[in-house]
């Protein structure tokens, strides 16, 4: 059960880091309010 899971959470996992990193690029200001939401 827990292999079949793993892919979907890496890929998960993968996404929103991509998404960290190109807003990092783009929106500054966005980052930050993003790191709060997280924080």
């Amino acid at each position: 059960m827990f292999i079949l899971v793993l892919p979907l959470l890496f890929k998960i996992f993968y996404n929103v880091y991509y998404v960290f990193i190109e807003d990092c690029k783009v929106n500054r200001e966005f980052d930050t309010e993003w790191k709060r939401l997280i924080i």
